[in-house]
């Protein structure tokens, strides 16, 4: 299956997507998706929260930013409790 289109790549310029092709899931990896599916939601809201923050401070995101945003949601988590 091919999927052609447009993006734009890391420096904001347009690029053509020649062509993806699709490869099945094997029944391991159904069971990877499956197993840490629930965690890319968490990953996904470190990711947010760090780009928040780094916009803020105008400031490109750093892996810093992600570890603080995770001690932040940890902070936060503690006291909810």
């Amino acid at each position: 299956m091919n999927w052609p289109g447009r993006f734009l790549d890391a420096h904001g310029s347009s690029r053509v997507m020649k062509s993806i092709s699709y490869t099945p899931l094997t029944p391991w990896q159904v069971e990877l998706f499956r197993a840490y599916l629930p965690h890319i939601g968490v990953w996904l809201t470190l990711l947010q929260d760090a780009a928040d923050m780094a916009r803020e401070q105008r400031r490109p995101i750093t892996w810093g930013a992600v570890i603080k945003a995770y001690c932040l949601s940890q902070a936060d988590a503690e006291i909810a409790v």
